[in-house]
């Protein structure tokens, strides 16, 4: 039927082998069932043990049984890598410290802004400050009627002042963590064009090269509107941006 409507350049091996591999796939089943890719891959390494070609079978039992040994002793060895595993250059947690830099720190100075958002994001992801949100959102339906029956107003009003009266209300019995969270991060910080983190290698934009890690994503809380016919409410979405 198709050699009816197409020339005979048209057939070669690639459209003749896609006409019978449905048929293949209803007589044998799934293709994982019956293929002999992990064999040949096997055999490959087999005779990637051959050193003497006039023996060898000895070659490759003499191998095999000395790369099984080297895999039961490495069991047994503390801080041992898996053998033919390449180890992740980027791993970041030795020492008990979370991320590297791999570049030249530079100081710089945050806006205003900047400073609000992050000192915010800490704070309202931290299990220590959810009392303090607790009582400051209870404080703001009591100060105003308006906040108990509008809740896009009481989220958004709460989250412009929150970190200012947490600095007011934490007292001097708090933990040391809650003090320097009320008190807020320094305006002056260091800034890197290479970090490590989570066993991944960031570069900033600017670094320009040809491959490199700078997207990041970040879930927050903040005041949505899923259509144009909808209230304002309070969800958490997640933000995507570059570094």
């Amino acid at each position: 039927m198709l050699e009816r409507y197409f020339p005979p350049a048209f057939f070669t091996i690639s459209v003749h082998l896609t006409i019978h591999l449905a048929r293949e796939a209803r007589l044998c089943g799934p293709v994982q069932f019956r293929w002999m890719y992990p064999f040949e891959r096997f055999m490959k390494m087999l005779k990637g043990y051959v050193k003497n070609r006039a023996r060898p079978e000895g070659c490759i039992a003499e191998c095999y049984l000395a790369k099984e040994r080297m895999w039961f002793c490495s069991d047994y060895i503390k801080k041992d890598g898996i053998i033919g595993l390449r180890s992740n250059r980027n791993e970041d947690l030795e020492n008990g410290v979370e991320g590297r830099p791999i570049s030249q720190g530079r100081e710089k100075i945050l806006e205003e802004n900047v400073l609000q958002a992050a000192h915010r994001y800490v704070l309202f992801n931290t299990a220590e400050i959810d009392p303090y949100i607790k009582m400051h959102i209870e404080e703001l339906k009591q100060t105003d009627h308006r906040f108990s029956s509008n809740d896009t107003l009481l989220q958004k009003r709460h989250m412009e002042t929150f970190s200012q009266w947490l600095s007011k209300h934490v007292s001097d019995n708090s933990s040391d963590q809650i003090r320097w969270l009320a008190h807020g991060p320094r305006k002056h910080v260091i800034s890197y064009t290479g970090y490590i983190t989570n066993g991944h290698q960031f570069h900033t934009t600017d670094v320009e090269r040809s491959t490199q890690d700078n997207g990041v994503s970040v879930e927050a809380d903040t005041i949505c509107q899923s259509s144009s016919t909808d209230s304002h409410t309070a969800g958490r979405l997640s933000y995507y941006g570059v570094i």
